[in-house]
């Protein structure tokens, strides 16, 4: 029982980590929605600054959708309507950590 629990936690601190990846990667916290509609804009003109906004889109998916599929396995076959409850925890938390890390992790990786 305790291996299953530990395998348990172990996929859901992996959904965290892939949420917060994802919410980093997008930089939603620290920006106010009208500067991200005016990056929208200005990206319409450059071709090359609308690419690499659709490859953070991608990516953040890509993310989104790993956090999901570790939260699939860390549910036990026997409870399977908890998923959505588990799944909007993991993405509360992983909102909180880019809250308290992303501005750190984007100077970090120059994001």
């Amino acid at each position: 029982m305790a291996y299953f629990t530990f395998n348990a936690f172990a996929w859901l601190v992996g959904a965290i980590f892939c949420y917060a990846a994802a919410f980093t990667l997008w930089n939603l916290t620290s920006r106010a929605p009208s500067a991200i509609a005016a990056d929208l804009r200005s990206s319409l003109h450059d071709g090359r600054r609308f690419a690499r906004g659709f490859l953070r889109l991608l990516a953040g998916l890509a993310l989104s959708l790993a956090a999901l599929l570790l939260n699939s396995h860390a549910m036990p076959i026997r409870v399977p309507h908890l998923f959505g409850v588990v799944s909007t925890a993991t993405l509360l938390a992983g909102l909180l950590v880019e809250t308290i890390l992303g501005d750190d992790l984007r100077r970090l990786f120059a994001l």
